[in-house]
């Protein structure tokens, strides 16, 4: 029954709609179904950082409201419908799931309306399968409020989906497929903050960049970012082998940031004064406070100017 089952989403030949009364299925976790193998995630809650003038400025550099109708083009749903978003990256492909307010089969069918649709389906999901451009993509409505979009190498998505067909066919619940690192948790103690993302990989930094030599041993990294008034808290959690003499070497880096015009910037001269650097079993803790207009306007000047870059202001200091 299952591999019938997951044959017939995968080709996108319908099928009868499953009706077996089996367990409640679990709440859907984006996080935990996402496959191994990814080399980037990111988690957004819109409604909480458009709520925060701080982050929503941030925000609006990356996604400027001008261009929102783009995303519900694209995706078949706006930010402010969804109250979750979590995106991965893999080699040769992404994933986005989404979860929404509204029905999940309606950002299908709207998001398949600018695609090349090649697959379609209705039982035992709705979906819609083609391409954009000369991307394949795949968007399923995975669960009554949740979408997932597949592009580029659909494996990831195909994997996902095996797990959620096991579940509805009767499978026990099991921990997370593993996309995170175990010591890099998903959600803390406290509140989960709005925005995160994790590098659950070691970053593949310029071997001559300055924090190479930091990050030699680093093997996995996790980056949240919460409001604070007209601030913002940047929290960094890094996993890896670092030797004793590391918080003061970070200290001693910040501090040379804070002194460049990458900090001028984004307001980030006073950054040192801010910072807290602590040794943690199996890693490192860094927290900051950034000023999120500041650092907005910078984002926003790096992204328009024509003779502004990045990597060459890193690299002139």
């Amino acid at each position: 029954m299952l591999a019938l089952w997951f044959l017939a989403v995968v080709t996108g030949c319908g099928g009868a709609q499953h009706t077996d009364a089996a367990r409640p299925l679990p709440p859907f976790d984006a996080l935990c179904a996402l496959p191994t193998g990814a080399t980037t995630v990111a988690r957004l809650e819109p409604d909480a950082v458009m709520a925060d003038p701080g982050l929503r400025a941030l925000l609006d550099v990356v996604v400027p409201r001008r261009r929102e109708s783009l995303v519900r083009a694209r995706f078949g749903f706006a930010l402010g419908e969804a109250k979750e978003i979590v995106w991965a990256s893999y080699d040769g492909g992404e994933l986005l799931l989404v979860t929404l307010d509204g029905a999940a089969a309606d950002a299908v069918r709207a998001g398949a309306a600018h695609m090349d649709v090649e697959r379609s389906s209705d039982a035992p999901v709705t979906r819609r399968g083609g391409f954009s451009g000369k991307v394949p993509r795949e968007l399923v409505a995975i669960r009554e409020h949740t979408l997932v979009v597949g592009s580029g190498d659909l494996t990831p998505l195909y994997d996902l989906l095996r797990t959620e067909f096991e579940l509805r066919e009767g499978a026990e619940s099991t921990a997370c497929m593993g996309a995170i690192p175990e010591d890099l948790p998903a959600r803390g103690a406290g509140s989960v903050a709005p925005f995160t993302v994790w590098w659950p990989e070691p970053l593949a930094l310029p071997e001559d960049a300055p924090i190479a030599l930091l990050l030699a041993e680093e093997r996995s990294m996790r980056v949240t970012l919460r409001p604070a008034g007209e601030q913002a808290i940047v929290h960094v959690t890094l996993r890896g082998a670092f030797p004793r003499t590391a918080p003061d070497n970070f200290r001693a880096l910040v501090a040379a940031v804070a002194s460049s015009s990458f900090a001028r910037l984004f307001g980030l001269e006073r950054l040192p004064e801010t910072l807290e650097v602590q040794s943690a079993p199996g890693g490192i803790e860094l927290e900051a406070r950034v000023l999120s207009d500041k650092v907005a306007d910078g984002l926003r000047t790096a992204f328009t100017a024509e003779t502004s870059d990045l990597v060459g202001l890193l690299a002139d200091e």
